[in-house]
């Protein structure tokens, strides 16, 4: 394992990384805010079932798949972006999932605060990609695709491509903030791609844009539509001589 950072230099990082944007800030929890690790548990699955209730009340949909699985993409791209902005900054970022904590929001993106801040030092973040991903595929998504499917019948597949939308979503976003650590995180995004539990979820096109094998299915709520990187988008024509 890499050196572990100094909590200062931590906080110092995060403050940069959360002016990129708002999934990208870990905030200061209200009462009553409980660790992620509760809702991976069996334990958890009551609450996980009222969040996918809420989440179709707020979409609109009386189609439960539809709402966890949107709710599940939120999720994956909260903790994605945070992980990804440090480690565009050398930092890998703790997100113990005992000591994470969330809440619900009226609006916007699921709270999140790490209490204890900390980290461990990437000095190539293009070549971390396994770190990174035990740190959120493996304590975090995966826990989670196993929850979700407890308590809402939705494809495994698709829960997998939401991963791979929210990883490169986060990524576009971090480059297009032109974020000092930008050029490394779509090199550490492609590594982690190439990774069992991610590879076949999405092609990279000659421009480099991203298009994801599955769909989230946000296409079913009221005033949805197709996401820019969706499988069931046409793939661009190439024009044939006559």
């Amino acid at each position: 394992m890499p050196a572990r950072s100094d909590p200062a230099a931590v906080a110092r990082t995060l403050r940069r990384v959360a002016q990129i944007g708002p999934y990208f800030a870990l905030d200061v929890p209200p009462a009553g805010s409980v660790p992620l690790a509760h809702l991976y548990a069996p334990e958890g699955s009551s609450a996980l079932a009222a969040m996918v209730e809420d989440h179709a009340r707020r979409l609109r949909t009386g189609e439960r798949r539809v709402a966890g699985s949107i709710l599940f993409q939120g999720l994956a791209a909260r903790l994605w972006s945070p992980m990804i902005g440090c480690a565009g900054e050398g930092l890998l970022l703790d997100l113990d999932p005992t000591l994470v904590r969330w809440w619900r929001r009226p609006e916007g993106p699921i709270g999140l605060h790490v209490p204890d801040l900390g980290g461990w030092q990437l000095p190539d973040p293009a070549s971390s990609a396994e770190l990174v991903a035990d740190a959120v595929l493996e304590r975090h998504l995966r826990p989670m695709v196993h929850a979700l499917r407890r308590v809402v019948r939705v494809a495994e597949g698709l829960l997998w491509g939401n991963v791979a939308s929210a990883l490169m979503g986060a990524v576009q976003v971090t480059e297009l903030s032109g974020h000092d650590g930008a050029g490394a995180t779509r090199a550490l995004a492609r590594a982690l791609l190439d990774l069992p539990a991610l590879r076949g979820t999405g092609t990279f096109g000659v421009g480099g844009e991203f298009r994801r094998a599955s769909c989230c299915l946000y296409y079913r709520v009221p005033r949805g539509a197709l996401c820019g990187d969706c499988g069931l988008r046409a793939l661009p024509t190439v024009p044939t001589r006559p």
